[in-house]
């Protein structure tokens, strides 16, 4: 089992609303594409402003095979839409769950 987790970098003042879109939109999203475990998370050390989406998955194949549905999926479109403007950078983090 693999956890990904995406961490978005949003501008000064605008992680909630960020977070906000991702539990309406992306949680289901999230599951629909065959992952597990969805949790959408805040700051409350480090850098400020970021929000953190974590989703479990079966594999590294599994998630690239979702990847290129995800990006064409209507809701995704509709989550970007929102959110355009509002977040400065991100990137991801893949970790092998051993418990």
């Amino acid at each position: 089992m693999i956890r990904v987790r995406s961490v978005l970098q949003t501008k000064w003042g605008k992680a909630d609303e960020v977070a906000a879109a991702l539990k309406e939109g992306m949680n289901q999203l999230a599951k629909e594409m065959g992952g597990r475990n969805p949790h959408i998370l805040t700051d409350l050390s480090g850098p400020f402003h970021r929000v953190v989406e974590e989703i479990d998955v079966e594999s590294l194949a599994h998630w690239e095979q979702n990847r290129g549905k995800l990006f064409s999926h209507p809701e995704f479109a509709k989550f970007m839409a929102r959110v355009d403007g509002l977040i400065e950078s991100g990137y991801q983090e893949f970790f092998t769950i051993e418990s």
